[in-house]
């Protein structure tokens, strides 16, 4: 009997070391851990990716108050038609055909939203902006002052006043959706890209660790570019 409680003692005092030692081992691996990680976030590399993102996105309030970076505007004259031809006697007999025309100039505005995800990065003294797609701001501006309206009525028909406020009525979503394709895309694409250099060159300016003097251009690739642009956008004057 005593032999069996000597046994069980020594292996309960087998298994409260083992638990100690694996508690102290846990232990020393967690300080460890911990200790790497101050040891790394007390000297982060300035120029990593991760660090020069964070602080810009800090620092987007003190540079703009908006929401949204306006960065183009595109002013084009637009032409709008609509037509209406009727006949009677199973199409035998024409009445004419009515016409209505309008001529517009219009605005269209582009933005980047600035809560969208950014990236910069170093590449060789080079800062490459990962900036968020172009959007068109929409409605787009239509300059009322300046429309022009012309309408044609059919030999045996009324006034096409119905027609033209039809057309009236189409406008507004036509351009809206003519701002989002990429034909007027590609008419503000380069200016957009120049205005995001301009707007993280200002940013730079303010910045003692990354004055513009650490790097000789700035490349914008904007959001949803399948190739990123073939010359920097923005040269940068290099201090020795």
């Amino acid at each position: 009997m005593s032999s069996c409680f000597l046994l069980a003692f020594w292996l309960d005092l087998l298994g409260f070391v083992l638990a100690l030692l694996l508690l102290l081992g846990g232990w020393l691996w967690f300080e460890g851990r911990r200790r790497s990680v101050t040891s790394s976030d007390s000297a982060p590399d300035p120029f990593s990716a991760v660090n020069i993102t964070r602080t810009f996105i800090a620092a987007m309030p003190n540079l703009t108050r908006e929401l949204n970076l306006e960065v183009a505007t595109s002013r084009q004259v637009e032409f709008f038609e609509r037509t209406d031809h009727q006949s009677i006697l199973w199409g035998w007999l024409s009445l004419g055909t009515n016409v209505a025309r309008l001529r517009a100039p219009i605005t269209y505005r582009y933005h980047l939203r600035l809560a969208d995800p950014w990236r910069l990065e170093v590449q060789d003294k080079h800062l490459i902006v990962h900036a968020p797609v172009l959007r068109a701001s929409l409605p787009p501006a239509i300059h009322t002052d300046e429309l022009e309206v012309q309408t044609e009525r059919g030999w045996c028909r009324s006034a096409p006043d119905d027609l033209l406020r039809q057309l009236h009525r189409e406008v507004t979503p036509l351009i809206s959706q003519w701002a989002e394709n990429e034909q007027h895309l590609g008419l503000v694409r380069e200016t957009a890209r120049l205005q995001v250099a301009e707007f993280v060159r200002r940013w730079l300016e303010g910045e003692t660790r990354w004055g513009p003097r650490h790097f000789v251009a700035i490349t914008v690739r904007l959001g949803g570019e399948a190739l990123p642009p073939p010359q920097p956008t923005r040269s940068l004057f290099l201090v020795p």
